[in-house]
């Protein structure tokens, strides 16, 4: 006689294979009345202690999200004293590799204060959340607008000289070799040898005449003595807040001067005047 009875059972195992083998060995055991010793998968709480850990762990990274970003506040802080903007400057790293330590200063008026970490990031965060408890003790005074442009114009010129320093001291400069330094001299000596209805212009004063574009007087000299000018127009405004434009010639060594103005067109122009300037210099008879 064959009784029709559904069974169900489960099984676990550590591939499918093996789980399907074990779910069928149960129901085989359950026919038969025999003890079911196969394993049984067991229900994990791993998905409920993952999600409270990333509950706690997404709690953390939202609080730490929220916390107010300190190089954030000093620069509200400067602009609601009508200050000029903080500036930082960060040391070489101390210590072993696995243990570097960054030293980051930060200047505000006439103020200083100094921040360390593990990474330059943490440093400069230090530094600023120093200065900002500085700050706290510095009353917001009246507004002098005619003291705030002078002392805007200082600040961006001693920022300007500040950054440039900065850049001087941890620029790496390839020595030159005498070969090089010979083939410059030779190519200043060509050029004050060589004759051209503009380059001999250049030792007259002609910037001073009315109406003189430096900018299509730079292209006139380049076709004369035949070498390549490239405009570069700057995205970024200077510290003073004017455009920016720099002028390369493909001279030997490559010339680059810089420009500025207040409009991109005035920076340009400048640019032009500086390179044509540049170019007097090295014709210039002793």
């Amino acid at each position: 006689m064959w009784e029709n009875t559904k069974r169900d059972s489960i099984g676990g195992g550590k591939s499918k294979k093996e789980a399907k083998q074990n779910t069928a060995r149960s129901v085989l055991n359950q026919l038969l009345g025999v003890k079911d010793d196969t394993p049984q998968p067991v229900k994990s709480s791993v998905n409920k202690d993952s999600n409270h850990v990333n509950g706690v762990s997404n709690g953390n990274k939202l609080a730490k999200l929220s916390e107010p970003n300190p190089i954030s506040l000093l620069q509200e802080s400067c602009f609601a004293r009508r200050w000029p903007p903080p500036y930082y400057e960060t040391d070489s790293p101390n210590g072993m590799p696995h243990e570097r330590q960054y030293t980051t200063s930060v200047y505000v008026d006439k103020f200083r204060e100094v921040g360390t970490g593990k990474t330059k990031k943490l440093a400069k965060k230090e530094a600023a959340k120093r200065m900002l408890n500085v700050l706290k003790s510095v009353p917001i005074s009246p507004v002098d607008y005619k003291k705030l442009y002078e002392d805007n114009i200082t600040s961006s010129k001693n920022l300007d000289l500040a950054n440039e320093l900065s850049y001087l001291k941890e620029a790496t400069y390839v020595k030159m070799t005498p070969q090089q330094s010979k083939k410059i001299a030779q190519f200043h000596q060509k050029l004050k040898n060589n004759k051209g209805p503009k380059l001999d212009a250049l030792k007259q004063n002609i910037s001073n005449q009315k109406g003189f574009d430096p900018v299509q007087y730079l292209h006139e000299i380049s076709q004369d003595q035949r070498f390549e000018i490239t405009f570069v127009e700057i995205e970024d405004k200077s510290l003073s807040g004017q455009f920016q434009a720099l002028v390369q010639l493909a001279t030997y060594p490559v010339a680059v001067c810089h420009g500025q103005g207040k409009t991109q067109q005035e920076a340009k122009t400048v640019a032009a005047h500086n390179a044509i300037e540049y170019l007097r210099l090295m014709t210039k008879s002793k």
